[in-house]
């Protein structure tokens, strides 16, 4: 990415909103115009919106290992926009069953809070004991949804 335009293009940390996303669209097409476009600008911009629009579509997923005998194992808390295609990566990998138990509407900053509130249950990696705090900080974020937009951990 070139220095001269990096600025237009900053760290995505947060969901981005549909203006937000509408507004860089606003800049994209200004870039993709201009004569003096040596094609790479238009490149950088032109993936920067493509990651604006995935990190809008991001959900925070919490994802549950069940043990062979039903036993609820380890929960991991992760953030992605294709929930069901992270699953599956996940099973794969994974000798016991995973399951889907929960998702809210959110980017990395809301997947970090949760991993922080969590802390004093953390396994490794992105992987949780299934603390009875954690299974109820997640019910209790679900109860509070309001049409998939609570990103309060």
């Amino acid at each position: 990415m070139r220095e001269e335009y990096e600025h237009d293009l900053p760290k995505i940390n947060t969901r981005p909103t549909l203006e937000e996303i509408a507004a860089f669209k606003e800049k994209l097409i200004a870039v993709g115009e201009e004569s003096a476009c040596k094609g790479q600008k238009f490149k950088d911009y032109y993936k920067y919106h493509t990651r604006l629009q995935q990190a809008h579509r991001s959900l925070v997923y919490f994802l549950q290992v069940i043990y062979d005998d039903g036993t609820p194992g380890p929960i991991k808390i992760g953030c992605s926009c294709q929930i069901r295609g992270r699953r599956v990566t996940i099973q794969t990998d994974n000798p016991h069953k995973v399951v889907l138990i929960a998702t809210l509407a959110g980017y990395r900053d809301v997947e970090s809070a949760w991993h922080q509130r969590c802390a004093n249950a953390h396994r490794r990696g992105e992987w949780y004991d299934p603390t009875p705090e954690l299974v109820q900080a997640i019910q209790d974020a679900l109860k509070g949804e309001t049409g998939g937009n609570n990103t309060n951990p």
